[in-house]
């Protein structure tokens, strides 16, 4: 999921442009996923006589991640495939790798 909002204006000499996006990615498993915000600012200004053009641009991003364990995923590889999912003595236990 993302979202992104925009504004943007100016005149001959001077523009602008503000951006803010916020994206939530999950993972392939369930304990994995990703939340970003960011925003980005521009400004571009000439001077009168059109001698300087100033650029002024900001990008900050702050970005929450948490990342599942990569024994969840040996484990998954090192399993053997017809190794019944639930204990025959206890059906409602299930084994532990």
């Amino acid at each position: 999921m993302q979202h992104t909002l925009t504004v943007s204006g100016g005149n001959e000499r001077s523009n602008y442009r503000v951006s803010a996006d916020y994206r939530d990615a999950n993972g392939i498993d369930l304990r994995s996923n990703r939340e970003e915000y960011g925003a980005r600012a521009s400004v571009m200004h000439t001077t009168k006589g059109g001698l300087f053009t100033i650029n002024i641009n900001v990008a900050p991003r702050i970005i929450y991640r948490d990342n599942s364990d990569w024994s969840v995923f040996r484990n998954a590889i090192e399993a053997n495939p017809t190794t019944p999912i639930m204990d025959p003595e206890n059906p409602n236990r299930y084994y532990n790798f």
